[in-house]
């Protein structure tokens, strides 16, 4: 004679919401993780539900944000090139002097100067991240700023 399944204990609950945000490390793939969790505990359980969808729009954030950023970075450097030349005041093999040697300095390094912050961005990104698995795993809840709002409406409006 088998007993019927104990319920889960909110170790468990906190366990699986955190596992939801810790998808935040596998790149790409990684959206699997929340959209798994989420379509497991709908209806079932709250807290992990709404902890999985908010995640898993993060994670989407995440996963858009540089693929939209790339055609512009792509596009900095073919503009780029040519806006030097407009501000090469050299003449003939001499160096550009005064501001036009700024603006062309900047204009030369703005695409890896760009590249290099939207790589900063999305590890600042993954570490929030792991900072709500975190707090869900210690108990308490964890809110992303602007997909927590956008979590909450889309669980309200079912």
């Amino acid at each position: 004679m088998t007993s019927p399944p104990l319920p889960p204990s909110p170790q468990d609950d906190r366990l699986t919401a955190a596992l939801a945000h810790v998808g935040v490390l596998v790149p790409y793939a990684g959206v699997l993780i929340p959209l798994l969790v989420w379509l497991n505990q709908r209806n079932k359980n709250t807290f992990v539900e709404f902890q999985a969808l908010q995640a898993l729009l993060y994670r989407l954030f995440i996963m858009v944000m540089p693929i939209a950023v790339w055609p512009f970075l792509m596009l900095m450097v073919p503009i780029s090139v040519p806006a030097m030349a407009l501000f090469d005041n050299s003449l003939q093999g001499g160096t550009p002097t005064g501001i036009n040697y700024v603006i062309m300095t900047i204009l030369f390094y703005l695409p890896l100067i760009l590249a290099i912050l939207v790589i900063l961005a999305v590890v600042a990104l993954i570490i929030f991240g792991l900072f709500g698995a975190a707090m869900v795993y210690s108990g308490r809840d964890f809110k992303y700023p602007v997909f927590a709002r956008l979590a909450q409406r889309l669980l309200t409006h079912r």
